[in-house]
């Protein structure tokens, strides 16, 4: 793969990321699907480029994105988390408590500032 391309598609990167948030559970993956053979390498590009390592940033989108299927869908906790990739409903409650403090019932539940709160806190951890 030629360097240009590479370049290219690292900016590419968080939105191919956006768009398959669900499929993209490591950073090998991501690295995959914006084109870089070597996780490594991606790591050490995006870096430079973005400023922060790829690992937190997926975290942090695929948290956005269990958060939102919990507030908005009308899955359940076990079809959620098979959509994100995780075990189980125990996977789910694990991963989302770890990554916001609360639960997913207890997202769910959220008066709408909260919520807002919640999501406001966790795009400020990307662009930390």
């Amino acid at each position: 793969m030629n360097k240009q391309r590479q370049l290219a598609s690292i900016g590419e990167a968080l939105s191919i990321l956006q768009d398959e948030v669900c499929h993209i559970i490591t950073v090998q993956y991501w690295a995959q699907a914006v084109g870089y053979e070597c996780s490594k390498k991606f790591s050490n590009v995006f870096r430079n480029e973005f400023g922060k390592r790829p690992q937190p940033v997926l975290i942090s989108f695929r948290t956005r994105k269990a958060i939102a299927l919990v507030r908005k869908s009308n899955l359940s906790n076990y079809e959620i988390a098979q959509k994100l990739k995780l075990r189980n409903e125990k996977g789910l409650y694990q991963f989302v408590k770890e990554q916001t403090g609360h639960s997913p019932t207890a997202i769910q539940n959220m008066v709408a500032s909260d919520y807002q709160r919640l999501q406001k806190r966790l795009c400020n951890k990307i662009s930390e």
